[in-house]
């Protein structure tokens, strides 16, 4: 029995129902778990019981059967998962490049530190506080009783303690010494074991 319908030319003719009983393409389409529709009412042909459940369907127009595969839950979060993992290599390369970016910015401001010191301040500077791994500003223990020390050596003391080239956070003058001005400065480290600290 056809089902047919005469269409302007403008609209799609609906192909017919014959042409779906046939029993290879019912078992090709079970197979691929398709679901019938009709074209203009949408209403489910003759395997909708079969296939509607299945996550695909069929339309039928222009005399041709056009298969659109319905995606599945499952694609779905497979999809999901591949654009996260996308946007975390892309976080991961920001970071990665902020670091570079960051040791470098140490490196610079700890040699601008020693020339400014050695040219115009006599190089003396004494380690004074650091910030532990709460983010608390704690006194360094021995700070009053350290020894001032050469800037020229202040790499050597900060590997000796465990520390990278510091990153330059303030400086400022403190007062007058018996030999001339006396800089302090405050350096933000992080330390070769993970610590960190403003030195």
């Amino acid at each position: 029995m056809s089902t047919t319908t005469t269409t302007s030319p403008h609209e799609p003719e609906i192909a017919e129902t014959s042409a779906i009983q046939n029993e290879s393409l019912i078992h090709a389409l079970r197979e691929a778990k398709i679901t019938i529709l009709h074209s203009e009412s949408n209403q489910k042909l003759s395997l909708e019981k079969e296939l509607h459940e299945k996550g695909c369907r069929v339309i039928a127009g222009e005399s041709k059967i056009k298969v659109e595969k319905v995606e599945s839950e499952k694609e779905k979060k497979e999809q999901f998962a591949k654009e996260m993992i996308s946007e975390v290599k892309l976080c991961a390369e920001y970071v990665k490049e902020e670091h570079q970016q960051r040791m470098q910015y140490a490196k610079e401001d700890h040699d601008t530190l020693k020339r400014y010191m050695k040219e115009e301040h006599g190089a003396k500077i004494r380690v004074l506080e650091h910030i532990d791994w709460n983010g608390q500003m704690q006194k360094q223990k021995g700070a009053e009783e350290r020894d001032e020390m050469d800037v020229d050596d202040t790499k050597q003391e900060f590997e000796r303690v465990g520390y990278e080239e510091p990153r330059l956070m303030l400086w400022k003058r403190s007062g007058r010494f018996s030999d001339g001005w006396k800089e302090y400065a405050t350096l933000n480290c992080i330390g070769l074991n993970g610590k960190k600290g403003i030195y």
